[in-house]
């Protein structure tokens, strides 16, 4: 028999590990390219309108075309997309949430689409929708948490890679 406290400790625990879990998702998961893995990429794409050339999937495009949307995907990929799926690392220990907006010399560009606190890089970390001009690794960003300015730094994806 399990005591009401055991359960609430166990619940919590489960949470907590649940958590974990999302963070580390988070921070490699970006680029695999199975099926598994591209499903856990869907709360990047939710509630977004993207295509794949922006979200960099492109290797999952048929460069032949064949398929609905062929002629603005393949435009994409031939002159880039107007906006790109991108990492933040966050200036500081505050954590960028979905759909906190993303600013760029005082104008909004963005929209965060996930963020958390990397338990393995031991920073906040985040991804957002930003135009292509502003996507390059090392470009400076600014995040509007709760009314408040802080500044982040786009980085490679995925944000952790495991030593070979």
């Amino acid at each position: 028999h399990l005591s009401g406290g055991h359960q609430v400790t166990t619940w919590l625990t489960a949470s907590a590990g649940l958590s974990r879990l999302r963070a580390l998702k988070l921070e490699v998961d970006y680029h695999e390219r199975d099926g598994a893995k591209l499903a856990s990429m869907a709360a990047a794409l939710a509630g977004v309108t993207v295509t794949p050339v922006q979200a960099g999937l492109t290797f999952a495009v048929d460069k032949a075309g064949g398929f609905i949307g062929e002629g603005r995907i393949l435009a994409e990929l031939r002159d880039g997309p107007p906006k790109r799926l991108v990492g933040l690392r966050m200036l500081s220990k505050r954590v960028p949430r979905q759909g906190y907006a993303v600013s760029h010399c005082g104008s909004v560009v963005g929209t965060i689409t996930s963020g958390t606190l990397s338990p393995t890089l031991g920073e906040a970390i985040g991804m957002a929708y930003v135009p292509s001009s502003l996507s390059a690794v090392g470009t400076t960003v600014s995040v509007d948490l709760r009314g408040q300015a802080v500044e982040a730094v786009v980085v490679a994806l995925p944000f952790y890679r495991r030593p070979r």
